[in-house]
């Protein structure tokens, strides 16, 4: 099942990204793209998902997240 969502959130990844990226330009486009992967991946670490060892989220860790998004809000602010 997991080959088939991979292909599946793929698919999706290339759909977002063309149609974002004339509206919000490649960086911003780029930016929303590693904030939310990082976001999931201190999930899947948090809960030691997929059979990886469990890494707690931190506060250091929870911050760096924030400050991307705070970040973003900063690129996207006009």
């Amino acid at each position: 099942w997991w080959i088939w969502s991979g292909g599946i959130f793929s698919a999706a990844f290339i759909v977002v990204s063309i149609f974002l990226t004339p509206r919000l330009g490649v960086a911003l486009t780029l930016a929303t793209i590693i904030v939310g992967q990082l976001s999931a991946a201190l999930v899947v670490d948090h809960f030691g998902l997929f059979g990886g060892p469990v890494v707690r989220a931190s506060l250091s860790r929870v911050a760096g997240v924030g400050l991307l998004l705070a970040g973003i809000t900063l690129m996207r602010w006009r």
